[in-house]
């Protein structure tokens, strides 16, 4: 059921460099916790504005705006150099595309298993790419020889 996420990180193995590849798994973490406060920040804004359009919380958007204000700015200031921006976009995305899935960060349990989900599966996209990779080379080189 998580191999959407694979697929995630395989796209980041495609569309980047190498140093970016390697450099994929920080950002990853980066773009987790990014998400998981965002949720919290949603939360706690809520808590002292409930600002919500059709029972739907708007205090989400401003927790969003802000964190991903904080993030562009970082990477503004080349703080985030050691990784590639995209894959922390993809940490978020994989946060939060989990919620569909019923996966909350509801406590500290929850949150290390959606890592630990999130991790491994996006792990396991970085080797399927590097894999399909080395089988187009391979199989490359045999039919230039035919």
């Amino acid at each position: 059921l998580f191999i959407w996420i694979a697929f995630a990180s395989l796209t980041i193995f495609f569309t980047a460099k190498t140093k970016a590849r390697i450099s994929a798994i920080p950002g990853y973490f980066i773009g987790i916790f990014c998400a998981i406060g965002i949720i919290y920040l949603g939360n706690l804004i809520y808590e002292y504005i409930p600002l919500s359009i059709n029972n739907q919380s708007m205090t989400s958007f401003i927790a969003t705006s802000l964190i991903v204000s904080i993030l562009m700015v970082c990477y503004e200031f080349k703080l985030l150099n050691f990784t590639s921006i995209s894959s922390v976009f993809i940490g978020i995305w994989l946060i939060f595309s989990g919620l569909g899935a019923n996966m909350y960060p509801n406590s500290l349990q929850d949150t290390l298993i959606i890592i630990f989900i999130i991790l491994l599966y996006s792990l396991i996209g970085l080797i399927a790419g590097a894999l399909s990779m080395l089988l187009y080379k391979l199989t490359s080189k045999f039919l230039d020889k035919k």
